[in-house]
């Protein structure tokens, strides 16, 4: 069998690349053959083993004078908006990956194609091999850019109906899809996603009177992350240390550094992290904060749990459905509920000191949870993350694929 992975972005660097990386990892035990078309930067390797066939498409170029497109409108890494592309841009970002996956179709002969994100390249891969299967993963920021970029939802509604089947994270997500793209619930499947049970895990932890919370994220308005800062300059006892893990665009990183100058307690800004520098720091903490405006189904929360972290986190559509009753009743995770919000991540301005308040209750709670040394259920985080590895989640994938190209 032979798979052919496509991504628009660069892999690893985002969820969806990491998703695409792990992918690619757990097909390669059960000897299937891969090729991958991505996008990166000219002095970039895509990093795979070497059986594995590349076909990189090059921004930064003559070819693609610009940057990586990004799926979301902040990015860990520079990047440009589908919005903001010109007539002229489009085009050359069309013949550029039409140029690569042509090559990979001829040279490799894929068996079926699996494409990341339900949006433009998507679209095109399917126009020009719409007797290959596909399926495409989507990772909820596809939804996003249907609102942001109205001209190119047009074009992706229209095309998105010749793609054979669609994976979706979780029952929330599938009904927007069957709403935004008018595309047919039949053909939705929900698989959820996966984390690395070899990265992320539990490790006996030393004493210590200082409580350890950690953000992990993009430093962009929609992740929450300045509404955090705003609520733990707040947060004037206990004696805490904070951890702000990822990067952003220049200025989205200076508004967040110059936003922490007045904390009461000590912040470390690490940048981005491979996955084990952020599984390390992740086990050598007490509480992790996820304040998202907007998510698809956040990995990075799941590998949160997997190290027995307590859990902030905004009470996201369809979150609780996938976490379960008996995690969600428990006292490891605090919801926080949601402003009002406009183009999906945008909250209300006035509605953010009523967030940020609900915030800030939800951190001491789960400060003091950490400072009475309430247990952990074990039994409990096992019995919910014992269906997320990477593992059980390709095998679902893989009875799509047998389906299909059967």
């Amino acid at each position: 069998m032979k798979i052919l992975h496509v991504l628009a972005q660069r892999p690893g660097r985002t969820g969806s690349g990491v998703f695409l990386q792990s992918l690619i990892e757990e097909a390669d035990k059960r000897n299937f053959e891969q090729a991958v078309v991505a996008g990166v930067l000219p002095k970039e390797i895509l990093s795979f083993k070497s059986h594995i066939k590349t076909y990189p498409v090059l921004f930064d170029t003559k070819e693609l004078p610009f940057p990586v497109v990004g799926m979301s409108n902040v990015m860990p890494y520079q990047s440009i908006r589908y919005c903001d592309l010109s007539e002229n841009m489009l085009d050359c970002w069309k013949k550029a990956f039409s140029k690569q996956l042509d090559r990979a179709v001829k040279e490799f002969n894929p068996d079926i194609i699996l494409s990341h994100h339900l949006w433009l390249l998507s679209i095109l891969t399917k126009e020009r091999f719409p007797e290959i299967p596909m399926i495409v993963i989507t990772h909820g920021t596809g939804l996003r850019q249907m609102e942001h970029a109205p001209k190119l939802a047009k074009y992706v509604k229209k095309g998105c109906k010749k793609i054979d089947l669609v994976l979706s994270l979780n029952e929330e997500q599938k009904k927007q899809i069957v709403k935004k793209y008018h595309y047919p619930a039949e053909r939705i499947i929900i698989t959820g996603t996966g984390y690395n049970s070899a990265i992320f895990y539990k490790e006996p932890k030393p004493y210590s009177e200082t409580v350890k919370i950690i953000y992990a994220g993009k430093l962009s308005p929609a992740k929450g992350i300045q509404s955090f800062i705003r609520s733990i300059g707040e947060i004037k006892t206990f004696n805490l240390e904070f951890v702000i893990i990822g990067s952003a665009s220049t200025e989205n990183t200076s508004i967040v550094y110059e936003m922490t100058a007045d904390t009461h307690h000590p912040i470390m800004f690490t940048g981005a992290l491979p996955q084990h520098e952020l599984a390390q720091h992740f086990r050598r903490s007490d509480i992790f904060v996820l304040p998202s405006f907007f998510e698809g189904l956040p990995l990075v929360l799941i590998e949160a749990i997997a190290c027995r972290l307590r859990i902030v986190v905004s009470d996201l559509p369809g979150l609780r459905e996938f976490l379960g009753k008996e995690f969600c009743k428990s006292d490891l995770i605090s919801f926080v509920p949601l402003p009002r919000l406009k183009n999906r991540d945008i909250p209300f301005k006035k509605d953010l000191p009523i967030f940020e308040n609900n915030l800030l209750h939800a951190l001491k709670k789960q400060i003091k949870n950490v400072i009475l040394a309430r247990p952990i259920p074990e039994e409990l985080i096992k019995q919910t993350i014992s269906n997320w590895t990477w593992e059980n989640l390709f095998d679902k994938i893989t009875v799509q694929i047998d389906r299909l190209v059967k």
